[in-house]
């Protein structure tokens, strides 16, 4: 191979087509000049490699405006041996390739704005500007949206709704949409998340929740709601720090005042709820222990402690009767006794006791009962009449009646019996001894404390 050089050295009047070569064109600052003269023809100029079959293969070109075209080859930009840094055409994405060793950047006026390499993208816009994302139109009707992703079917997006319904289908024209395949945990600094919104879109609070707003719209049905520091589920009706839940237009109100008194309230959103019900165990098949009626009427199913009493319910209703036929003797008062027949016992009741003809409370707990007394006189007796009474520890004669021959009479009383307290039934006549009575007592516990 012969090496061989062409100089040009000074400037021409280019009047006819053809290839110029040119120095100094400007007249002072040394520069050199390739000039296509294009004649007739469309112009530019080429740059190619040829065999020695004269096979020419274009490798850059620069049309008639200017632009440089590379033919799909790469500039690169260090020396011939260094093929790590580039800008390329890649037809796999049919667009450029930006290559570097080790990353790159994107500057703007010689600061990295956009920055990259093995461990990520890190986007830097100067102070005081933000990263803007565009629709294809940039338009308030055009959705835009950031998805990060390491497979094809997981994935985060962060959306611009432009179009209803996109992204969610609670999404309005303007809504912003954070979606993703799996769990979204939302926390500050390592360990556990303080809200997790699950795959069900289940919204779980894993941290304490403090609520500081103070506005409220009081004209939505649903949702929570905040006004003057109190905090509303699905509520319209609530005022300073209360507690309002609320479906399908029944509203619990939970809510106190300055004077440090807290106040349930149960109803509608325009009248009083007709009861208030605390059920416990199981959502499906709730138990109720306590309900309050709207005229205030309270009813509680089970045990109820107040000042250091409990009072308790009695299952089944705690009553139970005896029957009995008796022999009055005369002018004395004489202890029924003889009773049999017992039915309807409760789980907490007295017990009768043959050997004293005593009924006991022998539970520890305070019983308030209801004794009915029922008596019938036999017919065939002509003696005098009958006289009945009611009395506790031997002591305290709480009820008294009376009966002729033939006749019946009912003989009722309330009575407290604390533990180990007592009462019997006694029954006197006037004249003549040993007539036949036939006599029903019925036992009704009414309360246990």
């Amino acid at each position: 191979m012969v090496a061989y050089s062409l100089q040009a050295t000074t400037v021409a009047s280019i009047a006819t087509q053809g290839l110029s070569l040119q120095w100094n064109r400007s007249g002072g600052n040394g520069e050199s000049w390739i000039i296509n003269q294009k004649g007739g023809g469309a112009g530019g100029i080429r740059f190619g490699e040829s065999t020695a079959a004269n096979v020419v293969t274009e490798t850059i070109r620069i049309d008639p405006s200017g632009s440089i075209r590379m033919n799909n080859n790469p500039i690169y930009l260090r020396l011939p041996t260094d093929n790590n840094h580039y800008i390329t055409y890649n037809s796999t994405t049919d667009g450029p390739d930006i290559g570097g060793y080790t990353g790159g950047k994107l500057s703007v006026q010689g600061t990295g704005i956009l920055n990259w390499n093995s461990s990520g993208i890190i986007v830097s816009p100067s102070a005081g500007n933000t990263i803007g994302i565009f629709g294809y139109t940039a338009s308030a009707t055009t959705n835009a949206a950031i998805s990060i992703q390491n497979t094809s079917s997981s994935y985060i997006t962060l959306s611009q709704v432009g179009i209803a319904g996109n992204y969610s289908t609670s999404a309005a024209v303007g809504d912003s949409v954070i979606r993703t395949t799996g769990n979204l945990c939302i926390q500050n600094s390592g360990g556990a998340a303080a809200i997790k919104i699950t795959t069900t879109n289940a919204v779980q609070i894993l941290s304490s929740l403090t609520v500081t707003s103070t506005t409220a719209s009081t004209s939505s049905t649903t949702g929570s709601f905040v006004n003057s520091g109190g905090f509303g589920i699905g509520g319209t009706i609530w005022g300073a720090n209360d507690l309002v839940l609320q479906r399908s237009g029944s509203v619990v109100r939970i809510s106190g005042d300055s004077s440090a008194n807290t106040y349930i309230q149960s109803g509608t959103s325009a009248t009083n709820g007709s009861t208030c019900t605390l059920n416990f165990t199981g959502y499906s098949s709730p138990t109720a222990l306590m309900s309050l009626s709207g005229s205030g009427d309270l009813s509680v199913a089970r045990s109820l402690s107040v000042n250091g009493y409990t009072y308790y319910q009695n299952t089944p209703a705690g009553s139970y009767y005896k029957c009995a036929t008796f022999g009055v003797p005369n002018s004395s008062w004489t202890t029924i006794g003889g009773w049999t027949g017992i039915q309807g016992k409760g789980s907490y009741d007295i017990s009768y006791e043959s050997g004293t003809l005593r009924w006991y409370n022998r539970q520890s707990i305070t019983m308030i009962i209801t004794v009915s007394w029922w008596a019938f006189r036999n017919s065939a007796n002509t003696f005098g009449g009958d006289y009945y009474r009611i009395v506790k520890n031997d002591t305290d004669t709480l009820a008294f009646n009376s009966v002729g021959a033939g006749d019946s009479s009912t003989t009722v009383c309330t009575i407290i019996l604390t533990p180990n307290d007592y009462y019997v039934l006694q029954a006197d006549q006037t004249s003549g001894s040993g007539q036949n009575v036939t006599c029903v007592a019925t036992h009704s516990i009414m309360l246990t404390i």
